[in-house]
């Protein structure tokens, strides 16, 4: 797998690259553009579940065992809720959506539909790179009994968007603090990521650049509600885990 500069960065510096919405900004958008401002346990643990992904796509190219145990025991401490979220849904083509050609789609991979299982299909993974050493192994065992992270951690929402649909949903954030959204995408380029707020300001867009998770931070003015938007321009459906604070 072709490793781009963004992808090292994060996986050397675990610094998540994000590219916020271009344009002028109404009088009545609710977004603050100093995300460093603000801090929220919540909206860390999406950032570091999205980075645990994007260091998982790199052990599982690389056969690394140590890496995928890493991504393992981040994915865990985040402690993400598993939840079901109502969703409306509007054509692709629809004013709004993030202007790109349709991908080819390809093979992606497989996500679970639960955070236990996401947990435990990485360190089968590991189990595998392993290759019978006794010091991996052991890791392997010790991560597996790591007590999750605190109560309260994100929210994980498994789901399916149609072809050449966006799946929509409602989502409130407080005011004044970060907030959080990312999509795991299991490496699906059709698929994207697009926050607006209550008046339809675009707030972040983010994009398939060859990693398996999509990001958008911010920090709300006022408290308010936000339109998380997950879209697909494949001729095919695709599978994705939502995550918000």
């Amino acid at each position: 797998m072709r490793i781009s500069s963004k992808l090292y960065a994060t996986l050397t510096a675990a610094v998540l690259v994000m590219t916020m919405g271009s344009g002028a900004w109404s009088a009545e958008s609710n977004v603050d553009t100093v995300v460093s401002a603000a801090t929220n346990p919540g909206a860390e643990a999406v950032r570091n579940i999205a980075l645990a992904q994007q260091l998982a796509q790199y052990a599982r190219a690389n056969k690394d065992a140590l890496l995928m145990i890493a991504a393992a025991k981040l994915t865990k401490e985040a402690s993400a809720r598993d939840s079901k979220r109502e969703k409306a849904t509007e054509s692709a083509s629809a004013a709004g959506s993030a202007a790109a050609p349709a991908p080819r789609a390809k093979p992606g991979t497989a996500l679970s539909r639960t955070d236990q299982d996401a947990v435990s299909a990485i360190l089968n993974e590991a189990r595998v790179f392993a290759g019978g050493r006794k010091d991996l192994l052991a890791m392997i065992d010790e991560v597996s009994h790591v007590t999750r992270g605190a109560v309260g951690g994100p929210k994980r929402n498994y789901d399916i968007v149609n072809a050449r649909t966006n799946d929509l949903y409602r989502v409130n954030y407080r005011g004044r603090e970060l907030a959080a959204a990312a999509i795991i995408t299991g490496g699906n380029p059709a698929l994207f990521l697009q926050v607006f707020d209550e008046y339809g300001n675009p707030v972040c867009t983010d994009r398939y650049d060859g990693t398996d998770s999509l990001l958008c931070r911010w920090v709300p003015r006022w408290q308010g509600s936000f339109i998380i938007k997950v879209g697909n321009f494949g001729s095919e459906e695709g599978e994705y885990v939502l995550l918000t604070n």
